[in-house]
C-alpha cells in the first residue's frame, strides 16, 4: 500500500497541477494566451495517462512502477526546465512524459494494492487508496495557490516540480525495496 500510495500522490500531484497551474504559467510565464493551446496542453497530460495505462501490458509487470516513476521523474525535469527557459514545446513534452508516468503508477499502484488486499477488504482498501490519491491532487494545489502571491509562479512552478520528482524518486526507491523484501 504505501509504495502505491506514494507514488500515486506524486501521480495525482502532477494531475492537479496540470489542471491548476499549467494555464496560469502558460499564460503569465509563456505569453501564450489562445485557449485552445491552453486547453490542448492540459488535455494532452490526461491523453497521455490513457496511454501510459495502456502500455503497460508490453511492461514486466515488476517493472510497472519504476517505469512510471521514471516517467514522472523525467517529465518534472522537463516541466521546470520549461518554465524556466519559457519553452511551450518543452511544457508539451513534460506533459507526455509525466502523463504516461501518472497513467502507469495510477494503474500498476491499483492493481498492486487490490491484488494483495484480502477478498473481504478490497473495496476498503481501493477506498483508502483513492482519498490518498484525491489529497494528494487538492493539497499541493492549495499550497501553490497560498505560494505563489508570495514567491511568484516560476518559482513555485519550479519548486514544485522539483518536490514532485523527489516524491516520484522515493516511491521508486520503496518500490524497490518492497520488491526484495518479498523475493527474500
Amino acid at each position: 500500500f504505501i509504495p502505491a500510495a506514494i507514488a500515486g500522490m506524486a501521480g495525482f500531484s502532477v494531475a492537479g497541477l496540470f489542471t491548476s497551474m499549467v494555464p496560469s504559467i502558460m499564460r503569465q510565464v509563456m505569453g501564450q494566451s489562445d485557449g485552445v493551446v491552453i486547453g490542448a496542453v492540459v488535455g494532452s497530460f490526461f491523453a497521455a495517462s490513457v496511454v501510459g495505462q495502456a502500455a503497460l501490458q508490453w511492461i514486466p509487470a515488476r517493472s510497472h512502477m519504476s517505469t512510471g516513476c521514471a516517467g514522472l521523474i523525467l517529465g518534472m525535469v522537463t516541466l521546470g526546465l520549461s518554465i524556466s527557459t519559457e519553452q511551450l514545446g518543452l511544457l508539451m513534452i513534460a506533459g507526455a512524459l509525466a502523463g504516461i508516468g501518472q497513467g502507469m503508477v495510477f494503474r500498476a499502484g491499483m492493481g498492486a494494492v487490490t491484488a494483495a488486499s484480502p477478498a473481504h477488504h478490497k473495496a476498503a482498501v481501493s477506498s483508502a487508496l483513492f482519498v490518498v490519491f484525491y489529497f494528494s491532487m487538492s493539497l499541493p494545489v492549495i499550497a501553490v495557490g497560498v505560494s505563489v502571491p508570495v514567491f511568484g509562479l516560476r518559482h513555485v512552478g519550479e519548486l514544485f516540480s522539483a518536490i514532485v520528482a523527489v516524491v516520484a524518486v522515493l516511491a521508486m526507491l520503496s518500490m524497490k525495496r518492497a520488491q526484495a523484501v518479498s523475493a527474500a
